[in-house]
């Protein structure tokens, strides 16, 4: 049976990783980290909220997930319906000194209510000329390919086509054979058994305040050094996160093991969703992703080493298997083993940081206005300092960094990897 199969139509049992993301929620040090999500900026006169208001209410029917929650019965996780559902419960208006994109630890200036749908819309002004949206949702609600496409459907022009609303998409036809798809995934799952760098957890007697760093570089640089490589715009993103490690305080250590140490080790979020589902897309499956450990090539001594060595070890071939068993992992596994085979994975100590990367194919326009830039807000999982998300939008590569304290000084990571990809 599914993971995500419904019990009936307006109860659906929530899938796999919904479950783990609620999980993870008893373990982080502020509610607050488990809520990510975009910044859109634009330009000239801010709309009213009242007019944004109505525009989300226009919208909200095709999507469920923005009006069911989440709530516990039996022993199992089910997504309901809200009675009390109202648009002015989630959109909200933000005055503030500037429009810079804001942790959501700001945003959410008091504990999330679970009896309500995890998401916030905030528009925020300044005063002046131009104003910006923030959307934040509970990493249970869904992930980024999934929000983006939500903003696109909530805010942008209406599309030709729509969906039918569901809370969970089409129905899960489970593979006969999932065991073999699963042996792709042992060496990764035995490789977290071997002597590795440690990275340093966070520490407890430090302030708990988050911090938000972000920088940006012309696109054209990652897709040039692509195109003369062979490789993708993704592999250029992590050879440059490889050298800013070597020079970044909090992971400098990391960076040069002992020989008889692996690793370091970045987290890379693995999209699980197969070809055909874009062409179709329904934004209410909630979570549909993996979780890779790739060992950066810190060591190496210029780009071009660092960027060979990845293409090496996530190669399109390589990649293309490990989704399909990410894939077979989260949807027709059974959860214990599931979820051992997610916990080796994403052990904190084993990693440095997690790098993950989305082209943000959100609203060219929102209420009239051209968006003209998307900042990703990443969310921060239990026992890890820092969670970067690169966001890829029209022209422009935007890389975000969320850390546990300003002490762990983010926005000198963003610019070392803004500074290798420049070299």
């Amino acid at each position: 049976m599914p993971l995500s199969e419904p019990r009936d139509r307006d109860h659906p049992r929530a899938g796999l990783l919904t479950r783990t993301f609620l999980t993870l929620e008893t373990f982080v040090a502020d509610p607050s980290d488990m809520y990510f999500g975009f910044h859109l900026r634009m330009n000239g006169t801010p709309p009213e909220l009242a007019t944004l208001r109505a525009q989300v209410g226009r919208r909200i029917e095709s999507l469920p997930l923005l009006t069911h929650r989440l709530t516990l019965r039996d022993g199992h996780t089910y997504w309901e319906p809200d009675a009390d559902f109202a648009v002015e419960h989630h959109v909200r208006h933000l005055a503030d000194r500037t429009l810079d994109p804001r942790p959501a630890q700001v945003l959410l200036d008091t504990p999330p209510r679970p009896d309500r749908p995890r998401w916030g819309l905030w528009l925020q002004t300044d005063g002046a000329e131009g104003w910006a949206l923030c959307f934040l949702a509970h990493h249970a609600v869904q992930d980024a390919i999934s929000m983006l496409h939500t903003l696109r459907l909530l805010l942008g022009p209406r599309p030709a086509h729509e969906p039918p609303p569901s809370a969970t998409g089409p129905a899960h036809t489970p593979k006969q054979r999932p065991a073999r798809d699963l042996l792709t995934l042992l060496p990764d799952v035995l490789d977290t058994y071997l002597p590795h760098t440690r990275s340093p957890a966070p520490d407890p007697l430090q302030p708990s305040r988050r911090e938000l760093a972000h920088a940006s570089v012309d696109l054209g640089l990652l897709q040039t050094m692509a195109r003369a490589t062979g490789a993708t715009v993704n592999q250029v993103h992590l050879a440059a996160m490889a050298a800013a490690q070597r020079d970044w305080p909090l992971t400098q250590d990391c960076a040069f093991p002992p020989w008889w140490r692996r690793g370091p080790y970045v987290l890379v979020p693995v999209d699980t969703r197969p070809p055909h589902h874009y062409e179709d897309f329904v934004p209410h499956l909630a979570n549909r992703l993996g979780l890779l450990r790739i060992p950066l090539p810190c060591t190496a001594s210029n780009t071009a080493h660092r960027l060979a060595a990845l293409m090496n070890t996530t190669s399109r071939r390589r990649m293309a298997r490990r989704r399909d068993a990410l894939r077979t992992l989260t949807e027709d596994t059974p959860d214990r083993v599931a979820s051992w085979v997610l916990q080796r994975l994403t052990e904190p100590r084993s990693v440095t940081m997690t790098a993950s990367h989305v082209r943000a194919e959100g609203p060219v326009s929102v209420l009239g206005a051209r968006v003209a830039g998307i900042t990703a807000i990443p969310w921060l999982p239990p026992g890890h300092n820092c969670f970067t998300l690169l966001t890829t939008h029209d022209g422009v590569a935007r890389l975000s960094a969320l850390t546990t304290t300003a002490h762990e000084d983010p926005q000198r990571l963003v610019e070392l990897w803004a500074d290798a990809l420049a070299r």
